[in-house]
């Protein structure tokens, strides 16, 4: 109880705004986000309580950026992606804000594929969250977060072989009837802007998500068909 009360006080915002070497903290908050991993892959039962702290932790991580590597500001909303622009970065190769960044995607990737109990609001908070850091700029972290959300929305899908064939359903959750359709034209609007401009692996499981989201909202991406063009 302790050791988890300490290690989520590493991942704060107060703690990561607070007075200290620079990079020293940005190893302390990744090794700490490293830990709570493990525990949340090992004991999550223990820290079931804690798991709310541990995703606004996170979701407020995935925007730690500093040295403003990504983007000086980027006000992307969950109704539309017309503030997105492109991002002019001169990067700071030495910045060490990606790690955090990086291992806070991952938290939420094993908190979604754990298989806790989530209710729909921070289920929502996570998507909304990864689907803004897409523009990430470093390509590690970058990976991470698509990887975490093609998972995510693979898990929605229902595969059953019906004489011999593979047929595709989905859940029918809050998350898939409501919300998914909901932020599909964004999302198919930030997949299409990341394929332009960044190296063929991010190209490559960029377009692993389109045929994901087709599979839990047939219609959402129909209804926004002329984006594909």
């Amino acid at each position: 109880e302790e050791i988890m009360k300490l290690l989520i006080s590493f991942t704060s915002k107060d703690f990561i705004e607070s007075e200290g070497e620079y990079d020293e903290k940005n190893d302390l908050v990744e090794a700490a986000l490293n830990s709570i991993e493990i525990y949340i892959g090992t004991a999550l039962s223990n820290i079931k309580e804690k798991i709310p702290n541990i995703i606004d932790n996170a979701i407020e991580l995935l925007k730690y950026d500093p040295c403003n590597t990504n983007t000086a500001e980027n006000n992307m909303d969950i109704e539309g992606y017309e503030n997105y622009e492109d991002v002019d970065v001169e990067a700071n190769v030495d910045d060490t804000a990606w790690k955090v960044r990086r291992a806070a995607a991952r938290i939420l990737e094993i908190i979604l594929s754990s298989g806790f109990n989530l209710t729909k609001d921070p289920k929502e908070k996570i998507i909304s969250a990864l689907i803004e850091s897409f523009k990430e700029q470093e390509e590690n972290t970058k990976l991470q977060i698509i990887n975490c959300l093609n998972k995510y929305l693979d898990s929605l899908v229902v595969k059953t072989v019906n004489d011999g064939k593979l047929t595709f359903g989905k859940t029918h959750s809050s998350i898939v009837n409501t919300f998914i359709p909901k932020v599909a034209k964004q999302l198919i609007e930030v997949l299409l802007k990341d394929l332009e401009g960044n190296s063929n692996v991010v190209k490559n499981n960029t377009l692993k998500i389109l045929p994901t989201l087709a599979k839990v909202t047939p219609q959402g991406v129909v209804g926004n068909f002329n984006l594909l063009k």
